[in-house]
């Protein structure tokens, strides 16, 4: 699932997944919760990845062998919906625009296996679930102050946490990122503050420290 996620790739997906199947890393996250740790209360989709994911997306992430992502947006419009692949004949998979023998053979083939169209479903249920899915609702950042705009904190915040401060940004419309880059509009650094800032300052980014980050969300009624 990770890797429907905006700029999550099969690396970043990969060791996300490594850190958590650690045994060690499950015990120290026992440890902290019944040491009084809370975790963040699920909210919202943000409207970055509302609606994110696509049938192509999905086909193509599912590795099937000759079935390549302009094979995988052929499916998807051809057929609509999962299950009009997973079902189609070999009447239907004629119809669709260069799809060869092969790699209708090779499709045929890989849902013919009851556990490989389940994991399809599956994947397509837990889509939905997290409101990813291609039919859910989409979320409109249009109109909202920060609209466009990537932010990135770093460092500590005295008068509110980086949960908090990342859930006002994103109410405004912001998307807050974990990195810096080109793209980034504004790095809020608070005491701490390492790599990221000086990455900052490096590129010529606009960097914020917490007076300035709280005189912002002021002026825009957060």
């Amino acid at each position: 699932m990770l890797i429907y996620l905006p700029d999550i790739g099969l690396e970043v997906a990969h060791e996300i997944h490594s850190f958590f199947e650690d045994e060690h890393n499950q015990q120290v996250i026992r440890q902290l919760r019944e040491r009084g740790v809370e975790l963040q209360e699920e909210g919202e989709v943000h409207a970055e990845f509302a609606a994110c994911a696509t049938l192509a997306g999905l086909l193509d992430n599912l590795n099937i062998p000759f079935i390549a992502t302009t094979g995988a947006k052929r499916l998807a419009e051809r057929f609509g919906t999962l299950d009009g692949v997973i079902e189609a004949d070999w009447l239907d998979l004629r119809q669709v625009e260069r799809l060869n023998e092969k790699a209708a053979r090779a499709l045929r083939d890989y849902f013919d296996d009851p556990a490989n169209a389940d994991r399809a479903r599956a994947i397509e249920a837990q889509l939905r679930e997290f409101g990813m899915h291609w039919q859910s609702e989409r979320k409109s950042a249009q109109g909202l102050p920060l609209a466009g705009q990537t932010w990135v904190l770093t460092g500590t915040l005295e008068s509110m946490s980086r949960d908090e401060a990342k859930a006002k940004l994103e109410a405004l419309g912001a998307k807050v990122s974990g990195s810096v880059s080109a793209k980034t509009t504004v790095v809020v650094a608070g005491p701490g503050a390492g790599s990221k800032l000086a990455k900052a300052n490096e590129l010529g980014l606009a960097v914020a420290d917490e007076d300035d980050f709280l005189k912002r969300l002021s002026s825009l009624g957060a």
